[in-house]
């Protein structure tokens, strides 16, 4: 009698843990930047509970232009005022950025770069 309390509790102490296991969703930042001479392109997937940051963060970047609304899918052509121009999709967990390179200055794409640095050290944290 003994033994089998011992193995019910332990098959509940597993399923739960399994369970509480699948439901975190923890992914780690994953990150594929692909730059050649006419085009610069950023993919990456992260934690699906950081979307909102990355958002927030991408339009504090675009400011005043506000470019995402927070949990949104997006697929975008952005033209920004200061002439910057690339195409944008968005997901919960996702992000891609393609910029064409023969459409903007440096400054646009040494800035998206750095936009782009900045997403992949803010969540890979």
């Amino acid at each position: 009698m003994k033994n089998h309390k011992t193995i019910l509790l332990g098959s509940i102490a597993w399923i739960v843990t399994f369970v509480f296991s699948c439901s975190t969703n923890n992914v780690e930042t994953s990150v594929s930047i692909h730059d050649t001479p006419g085009e610069y392109t950023f993919d990456a997937s992260y934690d699906r509970s950081q979307t909102a940051f990355v958002y927030r963060y991408l339009d504090s970047c675009f400011a005043p232009e506000k470019s995402l609304s927070e949990h949104s899918t997006t697929e975008r052509h952005v033209h920004l005022k200061d002439n910057t121009i690339f195409d944008i999709k968005t997901a919960e967990g996702s992000l891609h950025i393609e910029i064409d390179k023969t459409k903007n200055s440096r400054f646009s794409i040494a800035r998206l770069k750095k936009i782009c640095s900045g997403i992949k050290l803010n969540t890979s944290k």
